[in-house]
C-alpha cells in the first residue's frame, strides 16, 4: 500500500494498494471511489487540479478525475 495523498479542499484521502486506487471520506473512512490503474501501483498518489497521478508498474503515469 502506498502512502496516502490527502486533499483537504474536498476531505478525502487517496491510496494506491495493488493495482487500484482508492478514495475514502477523511471524515467518515467511508470508500468515496476507486479506480484500476492498470498494473500494480509503484509510488505513492498526488493530487493537482482535481485529478489523483500514480504510477503503475510498466512506469505508466495514470490520472484519475476525482470529482
Amino acid at each position: 500500500m502506498s502512502s496516502p495523498a490527502i486533499d483537504a479542499a474536498e476531505n478525502f484521502v487517496v491510496v494506491g494498494s495493488g493495482s487500484r486506487l482508492w478514495a475514502f471520506d477523511a471524515e467518515t473512512g467511508e470508500e468515496a471511489w476507486r479506480h484500476e490503474v492498470g498494473g500494480s501501483v509503484t509510488g505513492s498518489p498526488a493530487l493537482w487540479e482535481n485529478k489523483a497521478y500514480v504510477t503503475a508498474k510498466k512506469g505508466d503515469l495514470v490520472a484519475v478525475e476525482t470529482d
